[in-house]
């Protein structure tokens, strides 16, 4: 089972009243391509939340968001999300990066792949890294902090980091995904 919101927001269309309208199943104005700012998925009997920003393709607000998910097990116990999304972060870095190497490694090398998209992809990666690395920081403090606010202060600032490390990550593939389908054409059926 999935929830979905159904509620849209009017800025402008003089047809229908301004602000948020709400629980209005199949409205032409509910729309995940065009207009969403943040978007949250829950999946009840596995316990995950993915969270996301932005418009799917980076068309939208707000600036720079692609509409990444970060995926978030939830628990009654915040060092146990803290660690799940700390596996979940190292996973999707990995996945990017040996994507990217792969990629680099080809011979020839893809047209799309030029200086300016290799640095792009590279500032994401390293951006998916500090945050990683900001995350296990805050988290290795929280294992050994003894007061329960104060833990959850610091489970909450390493989740907040390794949720931005998956959002670099998966950043960084879409770029070279969306770049990729471009330049690479389909192959050509044999004589």
């Amino acid at each position: 089972m999935m929830f979905a919101s159904d509620d849209w927001y009017n800025l402008d269309n003089p047809a229908f009243a301004l602000g948020w309208h709400t629980n209005e199943p199949g409205s032409p104005f509910v729309s995940n391509a065009h207009s969403s700012v943040s978007e949250s998925i829950f999946i009840p009997e596995d316990l995950i939340a993915y969270l996301g920003t932005g418009t799917p393709g980076g068309n939208g607000f707000p600036v720079y968001a692609t509409g990444e998910y970060a995926k978030i097990k939830l628990s009654n116990d915040p060092m146990a999300i803290t660690d799940q999304a700390d596996a979940d972060a190292l996973t999707y870095y990995w996945e990017a990066a040996n994507f990217f190497d792969e990629e680099q490694n080809l011979n020839p090398a893809p047209a799309y792949l030029t200086i300016a998209v290799i640095e792009d992809v590279q500032a994401k990666l390293d951006k998916a890294s500090y945050a990683y690395s900001a995350g296990i920081n805050r988290a290795a403090f929280a294992y050994f902090e003894t007061d329960t606010i104060k833990r959850n202060e610091l489970c909450g600032a390493a989740l907040t980091s390794f949720a931005e490390a998956q959002l670099y990550s998966q950043m960084a593939v879409t770029t070279l995904e969306s770049l990729g389908a471009v330049d690479d054409p389909l192959p050509l059926p044999a004589p």
